[in-house]
């Protein structure tokens, strides 16, 4: 027999990365007990308190649904900011990863591109770095019979 989901009042505290991911915290007592995250759709303001149906096991709450918003005030202007804070810094990192990635890729790229580098400058003419451009596009292109591209099966 599973128990009946119970009304309790939750606080947001706002965004959090873990593993990478977007999860949003929520603090239950509205803003006085434990944090707990979760991965939901939605929009909510940081420092006000939620109604949340949850089911509580030993070491287990289950949220059923999302929180929703029914005006029961706000947390202490302090807890509020700090939230905020961390809000923001999650937020920051969530959009900085993606160009964290392109980045190492560029970086990688260089770092395969530097022997063509110090080729192409030991090369005389500019007509000879041109067939060197070429040479290398053509093997991009179209790899000699018998060489693997790198990370192809």
């Amino acid at each position: 027999m599973s128990a009946e989901p119970a009304v309790e009042r939750w606080a947001y505290a706002g965004l959090r990365v873990l593993s990478g991911k977007r999860v949003h915290a929520w603090v239950s007592d509205a803003g006085h007990g434990e944090e707990l995250l979760y991965t939901l759709t939605g929009t909510y303001a940081v420092g006000e308190v939620y109604e949340a149906r949850v089911t509580r096991t030993d070491d287990r709450v289950t949220l059923h649904g999302a929180p929703t918003y029914a005006g029961h005030g706000r947390v202490d202007t302090d807890l509020a900011a700090r939230w905020h804070a961390e809000d923001t810094a999650a937020r920051t990192r969530l959009a900085s990863a993606p160009m964290e990635r392109a980045a190492a890729r560029r970086s990688e790229l260089d770092d395969l591109l530097e022997p063509l580098r110090v080729i192409s400058a030991q090369l005389p003419t500019r007509a000879d770095r041109t067939a060197l451009i070429a040479y290398v596009l053509a093997e991009l292109s179209y790899p000699a019979p018998g060489h693997r591209v790198r990370g192809s099966r």
